[in-house]
């Protein structure tokens, strides 16, 4: 191609002049061309990468993909343990230790430790890390309640037998001795006091000799002939949580000390202490709680009778202690 040359016009000679550039033209022209040509190459260049990745960085987007994929696995998972934790905490404590009388165990668990995750705190990521590490920390901090939990169970279920024996379960005296359930559990006029309080057992009416039983297996732990207005009376410690109190007896028999069986005569009925007139006052205590004792009476009652004694014992009357 044939290159094309400048002219200007010369008005002193009035003719036209070819233009021959200086070496600063030319070096300008080369340095712009160059730098057209850089331009171009970096727009190029940064329009390649908008729309193009390189290996490196699909590399490391797969694995950035991977990851997160991992911890929603890992999520998912940990959701699957937590119910079927759940699960096992409420047949724990629902099923099993209703059938033992065992006190409901608690699952929930405080997570701290914060330090451990202190070299990963600020990194990309580290949040959702941290957070599903926590969640694992917490689901092993209730399994292992759990299994602590089980391993009392399976104790427990060993000791059934004892458990069965050892926990009160009939009358302290016998139906046919019985005439009234004088008094029931809650509050009541105090028959001395004349005020109402709480009565913390069942006064059961009968005539002064009247035989009373051990209600369950256990050990005599003495008595105090003046003690708490009870006037004579013992108390037998049944293990397992378990005690019963037998108040204003006119005689103790078992001593203490003594191991005594269910249906075991253990002394006769009185009216010691605060008491106006002859009747055994029954109390059962569960981990160191008066209880409804009502609510033990199962193997001497058929269920019209429980009914009936529950009713009779709901009444509000005047206690005889």
């Amino acid at each position: 191609m044939k290159r094309k040359h400048k002219f200007y016009f010369n008005p002193v000679d009035l003719v036209y002049v070819r233009h021959r550039p200086t070496n600063w033209e030319r070096l300008l022209r080369v340095g712009g061309i160059l730098a057209s040509t850089f331009l171009v190459a970096v727009l190029a260049y940064s329009v390649f990468i908008f729309r193009h990745t390189t290996p490196g960085e699909k590399a490391l987007a797969q694995e950035v993909n991977l990851y997160k994929k991992q911890v929603e696995i890992l999520n998912s998972r940990i959701q699957k343990v937590n119910a079927s934790i759940a699960e096992l905490e409420t047949r724990d404590n629902e099923v099993y230790r209703v059938i033992f009388e065992a006190k409901p165990t608690p699952v929930s668990v405080a997570i701290g430790g914060a330090e451990k995750y202190k070299d990963i705190q600020g990194l990309t990521g580290s949040e959702a890390i941290i957070e599903t590490n926590k969640k694992l920390d917490e689901a092993f901090a209730k399994t292992s309640v759990l299994e602590q939990s089980y391993k009392e169970l399976i104790k427990l279920a060993k000791n059934k037998k004892e458990f069965l024996a050892s926990m009160p379960a009939i009358q302290p005296i016998s139906n046919q001795y019985v005439k009234q359930i004088g008094s029931g559990f809650g509050y009541r006029l105090h028959p001395i006091y004349k005020h109402m309080q709480m009565h913390t057992g069942i006064d059961f009416n009968a005539k002064t000799g009247t035989p009373i039983y051990a209600t369950g297996d256990g050990v005599v732990q003495g008595y105090d002939p003046n003690g708490a207005g009870y006037g004579l009376h013992i108390i037998i410690n049944h293990g397992f949580g378990y005690a019963t109190l037998y108040g204003h007896m006119s005689k103790v028999i078992a001593r203490a000390g003594q191991k005594v069986k269910r249906g075991q005569l253990i002394g006769l009925v009185g009216s010691t202490g605060l008491s106006t007139a002859p009747h055994l006052h029954y109390e059962v205590m569960r981990n160191g709680q008066k209880t409804n004792p009502v609510n033990y009476f199962h193997n001497d009652l058929s269920p019209l009778q429980y009914k009936e004694i529950t009713e009779d014992a709901k009444k509000s009357k005047q206690s005889f202690d």
